[in-house]
């Protein structure tokens, strides 16, 4: 499923918006705060995608996975402890966020009915 979204001056709005969260972050507070903070970067798309929840096609694989995160629980600020990444990208249109992320074993149930 696609949506779409019209997004004018979104290149500018996006990186203001990025600036902004950035100045809001560093100004909290936080128990974590010393923790390093993973630079968060969007790409432009140059070659067409799937919105099929896979991430196989070469625009993603031009994408700088976002990795150094940061969990909640069970312990505010430590590092992930499940891997997990995330790659973001952008055109005219949309703002593409593709994420892989792990599953502690049997967390996912494998037979559901409907």
């Amino acid at each position: 499923m696609k949506y779409n979204i019209p997004l004018r001056g979104f290149r500018r709005a996006f990186a203001a918006s990025a600036l902004a969260f950035t100045t809001v972050a560093a100004q909290q507070p936080n128990a974590h705060q010393s923790a390093p903070v993973p630079a968060a970067g969007a790409v432009l798309r140059t070659a067409p995608i799937s919105i099929d929840g896979r991430l196989d096609e070469d625009a993603w694989k031009n994408v700088t996975p976002i990795t150094e995160l940061r969990q909640q629980r069970p312990v505010e600020g430590n590092a992930a402890s499940l891997a997990t990444e995330v790659r973001i990208m952008y055109d005219d249109e949309a703002i593409y966020v593709g994420a892989r992320m792990s599953e502690p074993m049997g967390a996912v149930p494998t037979n559901i009915s409907v």
